[in-house]
């Protein structure tokens, strides 16, 4: 056992979710704590979390940041930088979902996180995974609440000593549309800590812009998954058309270092990586990428490593002309982040392990969304065939 905690999150992090619980940050794999903050701080789950902090070796459902670690040299894991704060000084992380009212079904989200997602599984009768909705309602009480509709009463999140931490996040569901955010960005917004809004980027409105201008320290993280037919394909309910002037207009509006555009890296993007790159790239914001780690038929095992290899040399010859390209001091900044990004995606691909038993997963779970979604993946790119082919 360790003398010290290999992670400090349950002490100084908190991630709290009005349809999922109460758990000590938002990369945590495993299960929430079902009820609320005034009740998790009582709970066995996190005198048990923070044992198991204890631990020699770091949990498997701490694999986020085990591969970021691997990986990110660059930006790192939330754990490495939670480790400068004390444990006893207070809660310096709050991730905050007020619900799940969203306007998208992204193909590596699901429901809890997605109210589409609900209502889509409703309609069929059961979730992606062939699962009868009747079935799941009686497996736990908290997807039984999700089906019906009922949240946890997340009230208790005003009571949360604010004034020492760091840093807020706000996520969804799809904040923008959501107006028990727009109450929860009004009780931060004078907050001297930055105060980040994750937005699939759907609603540029002067209204949402006009409560984003309210926040002392804003930063943007755009949720944008690729661009064109790749990035509506993966996020069901995207139109890349809109989407990409509603990007530039936040570009434009918020214009400050803060602003990143995060990229799921996921079975569905990454393989045609080489197609969105340039087009993403000229959106002038640095871009980070989160590998799709859960639901694991979406992640990049799913895929035989030839087709990451082609996308490993294909971003390598990029950098190659990158540090080729003429240019002056605000355009080498700007090609320095570009440059990061794209080692950044290199040690995604070549850090992921191609498992057999998961793309044939991967083939019968997108077979199934596309025939109720009226999509087909082998139309984007003949790399998909290929992979589709269970032969």
């Amino acid at each position: 056992m360790r003398d010290k905690p290999y992670c400090k999150a349950p002490w100084i992090g908190l991630s709290y979710t009005g349809t999922e619980g109460c758990q000590p940050c938002c990369e945590w794999k495993g299960d929430h704590f079902y009820g609320t903050h005034t009740e998790y701080l009582k709970s066995d789950y996190l005198k048990d979390f923070k044992k198991l902090m204890y631990k020699d070796e770091m949990h498997h459902n701490c694999i986020e940041c085990i591969e970021k670690e691997k990986i990110d040299t660059h930006w790192g894991s939330r754990r490495q930088r939670f480790m400068k704060y004390d444990i006893d000084g207070g809660y310096v992380r709050l991730d905050f979902r007020a619900g799940d009212k969203c306007n998208m079904k992204c193909r590596m989200c699901g429901t809890g996180a997605s109210s589409l997602w609900r209502d889509e599984d409703l309609e069929q009768g059961q979730n992606n995974y062939g699962q009868s909705i009747e079935h799941l309602k009686n497996l736990s009480i908290p997807l039984k609440n999700v089906y019906e509709n009922k949240h946890i009463d997340t009230s208790d999140v005003y009571d949360i000593d604010f004034s020492k931490l760091t840093k807020i996040m706000i996520l969804g569901g799809e904040p923008s549309i959501d107006l028990k955010v727009r109450r929860f960005i009004n009780s931060v917004k004078d907050l001297d800590c930055p105060i980040g809004i994750t937005t699939n980027a759907s609603n540029a409105s002067d209204k949402w812009f006009n409560t984003l201008k309210q926040i002392k320290r804003l930063e943007l993280d755009l949720s944008i998954d690729a661009t064109g037919k790749y990035q509506d394909y993966q996020r069901t309910g995207s139109d890349w058309s809109v989407i990409k002037k509603n990007v530039i207009k936040y570009r434009d509006t918020f214009k400050t270092d803060a602003n990143n555009i995060n990229v799921t890296a996921t079975a569905m993007n990454f393989p045609v990586l080489h197609e969105w790159w340039d087009e993403m790239m000229s959106l002038d914001i640095q871009t980070f990428f989160s590998k799709c780690h859960h639901p694991e038929v979406m992640s990049l095992d799913v895929i035989p490593n030839e087709y990451k290899e082609y996308q490993i040399a294909w971003l390598k010859h990029w950098i190659d002309k990158e540090f080729e390209r003429p240019r002056d001091r605000s355009a080498t900044i700007q090609n320095a982040g570009r440059i990061a990004s794209a080692k950044h995606a290199i040690g995604i691909l070549k850090n992921s392990e191609y498992k057999p038993e998961w793309r044939e997963r991967f083939i019968k779970h997108i077979n199934y969304l596309d025939s109720i979604r009226g999509t087909n993946i082998r139309d984007l790119h003949g790399i998909f065939e290929e992979i589709m082919n269970e032969g």
